[in-house]
Formats: C-alpha cells, structure tokens, sequence
C-alpha cells in the first residue's frame, strides 16, 4: 500500500511476468496494483486481484505506456474515486 499500491514503474522497458499482485491499495492515487508511468512494459502470465485505487486503474493503471498484456488474470480489483472512478480492472 501507498501512493501507487504495488508496484510503480517510471520509465524504461519493463517485464513483469508470473508474479501474483494482490491485495495493495493506492492511498492517493491511481494504480492500486501496478502503475505504469512511460514504461514499454510487457504483462505475461500475471495474476493481477484485489487492489484498489483511490482515483483510476484499481489493477492496473497505465500513462504513456505501450502495454503488451499477455495471459494475465485481473479481476476483482476497483476505482474508487468519486471524481474518477474509471477502470476497476484497467485504465488507460
């Protein structure tokens, strides 16, 4: 928990791959479970529940990211803010 929840990425090629991502909440923000700031990231085989986020991208939040996602299971997570509840699961 945080800020950005489980993971904040900021900038670079990024693979995340087989990693169970769960149960994080972003205190202020968006991506409760992962947030990807100008990252060229590739999601493979992750399982991606339970977050939450304060604003958007309760799983998974991306900005200026060219995600590739990639036989990941992300369900159950949520957006939370009144202002900008978008994407429980994903938001771009």
């Amino acid at each position: 928990s945080g800020n950005w929840g489980g993971a904040y990425i900021d900038g670079g090629d990024v693979v995340i791959a087989a990693y169970k991502i769960t149960g994080n909440t972003s205190s202020w923000n968006s991506g409760g479970g992962v947030y990807l700031w100008h990252s060229d990231a590739v999601l493979t085989e992750n399982v991606i529940t339970d977050n939450a986020a304060h604003r958007e991208g309760g799983g998974l939040y991306l900005t200026y990211s060219p995600a590739q996602l990639r036989d990941n299971l992300i369900q159950h997570n949520s957006a939370n803010g009144q202002n900008y509840p978008d994407g429980g699961g994903v938001c771009t």
